[in-house]
């Protein structure tokens, strides 16, 4: 349950900083899907329910918790967790951004400067415990790298290593790849390449659309912190092709002090 809250935690934490940036490009990153919206509570109840047989068959029998939250008939959710902490996973720290490779907790903010692109930084200097962003862009397009200051005191923003970054697959984007995953990868692209250990799967149906959100969680003990990877990928299912196609991805790994018994 901890590792949930963090990991919910770091999330709106990263939406946060992702909210406060300038650029309107950036802002631009996270447009609601451009579906059709619908009123019928049957439509909303059919597509719910083969999204979760599509879910269901990429799990293929695999043990699993299960919850459902139907109660609003034009808001529903189902639930899939496998808290399996003792699982083998690989999570990348690598995203590759118009050629530029950025390595997660080791690309500092100035080595952005190599990339060939216009790149924009919110600030010169962090305070403690702050977190903002760094993006790069190109001709109207973005690709936003979070940043956050773990430390007691104050450092340049220029000497911090990247700690996350999100991309939503739209035309807003700049190209980029994340382990294989491209514009035109699936929820089972994403379960294949990363497995089913220690992850989360969040089923929503409503007037907008049927999404499918997936969350990987990763701990590494590091000393005397530990070294968090959180990855989090959100999917529109489309019921005419049964499938759920990537729309957004975001990443974050950060050291944190070991919790204490």
């Amino acid at each position: 349950m901890m590792k949930k809250i963090l990991s919910i935690g770091l999330a709106v934490l990263f939406a946060a900083s992702l909210c406060a940036c300038t650029s309107s490009a950036a802002q631009s990153l996270m447009p609601e899907p451009t579906v059709a919206p619908t009123s019928a509570p049957e439509v909303i109840r059919t597509n719910f329910e083969k999204a979760s047989a599509y879910v269901e068959s990429l799990l293929d029998g695999k043990t699993v918790d299960v919850q459902t939250d139907d109660e609003d008939s034009l808001s529903l959710y189902r639930y899939w967790d496998c808290p399996d902490a003792d699982g083998a996973i690989t999570l990348s720290d690598e995203v590759t951004v118009e050629g530029f490779t950025a390595v997660i907790g080791k690309t500092l903010v100035k080595e952005l400067d190599n990339s060939g692109l216009t790149v924009e930084k919110s600030k010169e200097t962090l305070e403690p415990h702050f977190e903002t962003s760094a993006s790069l862009t190109r001709d109207g397009k973005t690709f936003v790298f979070r940043v956050y200051n773990s430390k007691e005191e104050s450092v340049l923003m220029n000497e911090t290593a990247l700690s996350g970054f999100s991309g939503t697959f739209s035309e807003y984007v700049l190209p980029f790849n994340y382990a294989g995953l491209t514009e035109t990868s699936t929820l089972r692209d994403v379960m294949e390449l990363f497995g089913y250990k220690n992850y989360s799967i969040v089923l929503s149906a409503d007037e907008t659309g049927t999404m499918i959100r997936v969350s990987y969680h990763f701990d590494t003990p590091d000393g005397n912190s530990v070294f968090m990877r959180i990855l989090e990928i959100e999917c529109l299912y489309q019921a005419d092709a049964d499938t759920a196609v990537i729309t957004s991805i975001s990443y974050s790994a950060e050291n944190t002090p070991q919790s204490e018994e």
